[in-house]
């Protein structure tokens, strides 16, 4: 039972990586750049926003743990 069920997450946090089986899941991003502009924005007396509407990270990683795999 459970053979042929796949576990992924988001945003993994790193004790996964140790769990029996280990989970498989997204690696939560460094957002330091992308929160540091928004509070400098926040901070400023500028009311209008300089840049573009949508910031996201692009380096997201996978680690692929044993909670996933091909059915049985």
């Amino acid at each position: 039972m459970g053979k042929n069920l796949s576990i992924c997450a988001i945003n993994i946090e790193p004790p996964a990586e140790f769990f029996c089986p280990s989970i498989t899941g997204l690696a939560t991003p460094d957002l330091s750049e992308i929160l540091g502009n928004c509070f400098d924005w926040f901070s400023s007396s500028d009311d209008t926003w300089q840049g573009p509407q949508l910031m996201e990270p692009t380096d997201s990683k996978l680690f692929a743990g044993e909670s996933t795999g091909k059915p049985a």
